[in-house]
Parts: structure tokens; C-alpha cells; sequence
């Protein structure tokens, strides 16, 4: 795993990244300085913790070996490991951190050093991994914040919402190595997690979270600029794949037929699109299982190891890396589209639910003779552009990753509604979109030339369907209904 990984959407991983270590108004409470002095007590502290509990399978000898020297280093107050009533019963091992007298800041569990947080003990479902333990302490509670921990990793878990939660996974095995990223990443734990930093309140973790969510709200709104643009991506690798040119062929001979059959693509773009920004949204408000290893790893978009992370890492980038593009994310999508729509039963890892419904169903028009979006190939560069299209935008500080947990129906809505508005068309040359005087207009290749020539000021994106004006659709947003039988689904 990454030094620090960061899961849900309470926190901004850019706003953790790029934003606090610059805001000047927190920086007292960060307590860099402090950071600094116990870089090498907490590189001893776990190094020592490392080769004492390896092989350990008793959570009282993580909680001796590691947990009470960290808590020390730290300054932490914690009560003795109690048992509390959650809906699933007695669940034990948890610990109290007090600020004061008796009021409880958070929960504390410690594991058997090399048990999973996110896999359940042999033969139990896994309702009964330590990390939905956690969470159900919480919410007995009331408490929003928990701390988990094995030898080698401490996750801060933020409860919200029943048991939608987001956590900060800090690997304490790479703390101890000194690997790159790990003291930016020790001086983060040190400043939200040291005793000073839950009081006075509001916690300094909440002011992090709350800071965070302001910043992406303003970003939030340049998504409605970029998803046409995604919806080009899509037409645009389907009408240029090789794979393709076979079956496009009989309707690209008369503009009627590339018009029409044009038309009849961009439904299927519109269905494909939005079965990503569904999976975005369910992932980011709990709705798919991200805790569940199986989809975690193999179907997610989103996550440490999910499709996006893999498209935005220039190693595997099929855009920036030839040998990348070998149709796996393509296949990967299709592969989540389909899991979807059929569901699966893992056993004691749990189940993910068929989606019906006909989002996830192929898109298909009886009597129909022009292919189906869902039949032609489109290149996982074409995939990349629109996932990063969907999850990322450039604002003055860098490039920003959107979090879709901070979205409502409505503003997915909006967007449907949006795109409902707009048509497309087959252009017979390239054209230009430029910003001119504050506005963006298309131009062919000689009106940018001339432009070039009178004011130099052009800059140059994507081409852009023509777009015509349309009467208001009352048609349902997709995601609506997608959502509530989610939500039935999960209750």
C-alpha cells in the first residue's frame, strides 16, 4: 500500500496533499516542529514494534507492544478494552481515548498483529471484519471518530451516515523504512491524531474534513463542463477504433447516414456514461462494497486500486504507456457493467445484488440496423480520457480529483438533464474549440489560422459537436431510480 492512502469521500486527497501543508490558520495545530522531534522515536517505536510482534496472533500483545508506546508518544488517554452492545451483540477489544475527565474523543481497536482490518476471522461473514466492527462501535456510540490498527497499518475511520464511513490508512511499515512520502506522511498523522489535537473542539480531523468539503465544492462545478466532453470521447473512439470500420462502413457512404447513425450512438453513450457516474456515486456513499477484497481489487473504479488510480499513474496510463493499452480497461468496465447487472454471492465475503432496472443492460432498439455503442470496441485510451474526465479537473492549484460523495441525485440529475439538451453531428473536417473574448466557439482549421494572424490570443481543445436547442426533456434522471433500488437493496 501506498504511505498514505485515503478511502470515502470525507476527505480531499488533494486538499491533504497540496492545500493544508500551506494553510497558514492551521499550522499552529499541525505542530510541525513537534513532527519533526518524534520522527525518530516513532522510527524506533515501530521498528521495534515490527520484530516483536511478528507471528503474534493475540490482539492484547498488539496492544502491549505497539498500541501503548504509540499512545505515549502521542499523548493519548485510553480507557481499558470494553465490550459494547452493537446490533450483531457483544463486540469487544475496543478502547476509550479520553480528552477530559470522561469524555470520549474516539474508539481505539487493536487486532492480532497480522490479521486483516477488512477480512473477517475464518468462516464468518465479513459483517464481522474488524473495520464494520469499528463502525458499529461508533454508531452505538454516537461517535464519529475510530482508530484501527494491526503492526502495520493505522486507519483513522470517520463514521457518517449509519455505516457509509471514509478512513485515512497511514502504513506503518513504511513509516518505519523511511520510504518517499513517509515523513509528509508522519507529520499529517502527528498533526490530526497527537492529544492536542482534539481539542479545543471542533476536532482539528473535523475542521480537515470541513475544509475539505469547501474546497471541492468549488471544483465540484466544473464536472457539468467536462461530461459532454466525455460523451465526445466515447463517439470518437467508437468511430475511429480499426475494430469498427467494418460495421460503421455501410452507414458512413451519405451525411443523412452518418448523421443518423451518429444520433442513434450518442443514446448509447449518454447509457454508458451514465453507468459510470452511477458506480462513481454508489462507490463514494457506501453503496458498493469498496471493504469487499474480491471487488475492491478486481472491479472498482475508485480506490486504492481501483481503475482510475491505474489511469492516472503514468506507468500504466494507456495514453502516456503503448504497451498499457491491451484492452484491460476497456474489458475491465465491461467486466463492473456486467458484475452489475448479474450480481454475484462470494460466500462468507459477502454479496453484491443484480442492478436491474436497464442501466447496466445492454443498450439495445428492436428493428434497429445500426450497431449498438455496446457492440463496438473503444480503446482503453479512449476509457482513460473519460474516466479522468470524470473524476479529475484543473483548477489554478493543479489537478484536482472530484469527490462524488459531496453530489446529490439532483446535480446528477442536472447533468442528465444537461446532456438531454444537447445534439451531435458528423463533421466532415476538424474543429477547434477556443475560448475568444470569454466565450467558447468552434472554428474550423483556416477561421483558428486566421485568428492566429489577428490577435494571438487561441487556445485549442477536443473538436465539439455542433450543439441545437432542445425542449425541456421530463424524462427521469436514470440515476434516480438506479439509487433508490440500491438503497432498497441495502437496507
Amino acid at each position: 500500500m501506498d504511505v498514505l492512502q485515503v478511502q470515502g469521500d470525507a476527505f480531499s486527497e488533494y486538499y491533504l496533499h497540496k492545500v493544508l501543508p500551506q494553510e497558514a490558520k492551521l499550522a499552529p495545530r499541525l505542530d510541525g516542529p513537534g513532527a519533526e522531534r518524534a520522527w525518530r522515536p516513532i522510527t524506533s517505536l515501530l521498528r521495534h514494534a515490527h520484530r516483536e510482534l511478528r507471528g503474534s496472533r493475540q490482539a492484547r500483545v498488539t496492544r502491549r507492544v505497539l498500541l501503548d508506546p504509540l499512545a505515549e508518544l502521542l499523548g493519548w488517554r485510553l480507557g481499558e478494552p470494553e465490550a459494547i452492545q452493537t446490533s450483531l451483540g457483544e463486540e469487544d477489544g475496543s478502547q476509550p481515548l479520553f480528552l477530559n475527565g470522561s469524555e470520549k474523543a474516539a474508539r481505539v481497536l487493536a487486532i492480532p498483529a497480522e490479521a486483516s482490518l477488512d477480512l473477517p476471522p475464518e468462516g464468518l461473514h465479513r459483517r464481522f471484519a474488524p473495520a464494520h466492527s469499528l463502525v458499529r462501535m461508533l454508531e452505538q456510540e454516537g461517535l464519529t471518530w475510530g482508530l484501527l490498527l494491526n503492526a502495520y497499518e493505522l486507519r483513522v475511520v470517520r463514521r457518517s451516515e449509519g455505516f457509509v464511513s471514509s478512513h485515512l490508512a497511514f502504513s506503518l511499515l513504511d513509516l518505519a523504512a523511511d520510504v518517499p512520502g513517509a515523513r509528509d506522511a508522519w507529520r499529517l498523522l502527528w498533526g490530526l491524531l497527537r492529544g492536542d489535537a482534539w481539542q479545543p473542539a471542533p476536532t482539528l480531523l473535523d475542521e480537515v474534513v470541513r475544509l475539505g468539503r469547501e474546497h471541492q465544492q468549488e471544483v465540484g462545478g466544473v464536472l457539468g463542463s467536462q461530461v459532454p466532453g466525455a460523451v465526445e470521447r466515447l463517439l470518437q473512439g467508437a468511430l475511429t477504433h480499426p475494430v469498427n470500420q467494418e460495421k460503421l462502413a455501410p452507414f458512413l457512404t451519405s451525411p443523412a447516414g452518418r448523421r443518423a447513425m451518429l444520433e442513434h450512438l450518442h443514446g448509447g453513450a449518454l447509457n454508458y456514461l451514465y453507468r459510470i457516474l452511477f458506480v462513481l456515486y454508489a462507490e463514494a456513499r457506501g453503496l458498493l462494497p469498496l471493504d469487499m477484497p474480491a471487488y475492491r481489487d478486481g472491479y472498482a473504479l475508485s480506490g486504492a486500486r481501483g481503475l482510475v488510480r491505474r489511469v492516472m499513474d503514468r506507468a500504466t496510463d494507456p495514453r502516456a504507456n503503448p504497451e498499457a493499452a491491451t484492452g484491460f480497461y476497456e474489458f475491465s468496465l465491461r467486466a463492473l457493467f456486467r458484475l452489475l447487472r448479474d450480481g454475484v454471492d462470494l460466500g462468507p465475503e459477502g454479496r453484491i445484488p443484480a442492478y436491474g432496472g436497464g442501466l447496466f443492460h445492454p443498450h439495445r432498439e428492436p428493428d434497429c440496423a445500426f450497431p449498438e455503442l455496446d457492440d463496438l470496441r473503444l480503446g482503453d485510451q479512449t476509457v482513460a480520457h473519460v474516466l479522468e474526465f470524470l473524476t479529475h479537473v484543473q483548477t489554478k492549484r493543479g489537478k484536482v480529483t472530484l469527490s462524488y460523495r459531496e453530489l446529490d441525485v439532483e446535480q446528477l440529475g442536472s447533468l442528465y438533464e444537461g446532456l438531454l439538451e444537447r445534439t451531435v453531428d458528423y463533421v466532415e473536417q476538424p474543429l477547434w474549440r477556443i475560448r475568444l473574448d470569454g466565450d467558447e466557439v468552434m472554428v474550423t482549421e483556416a477561421q483558428l489560422s486566421d485568428l492566429r494572424k489577428r490577435r494571438g490570443e487561441v487556445g485549442a481543445a477536443a473538436p465539439e459537436p455542433d450543439e441545437d436547442d432542445a425542449e425541456d426533456e421530463a424524462e427521469e434522471s436514470p440515476f434516480a431510480e438506479e439509487l433508490r433500488r440500491l438503497a432498497r437493496v441495502t437496507q
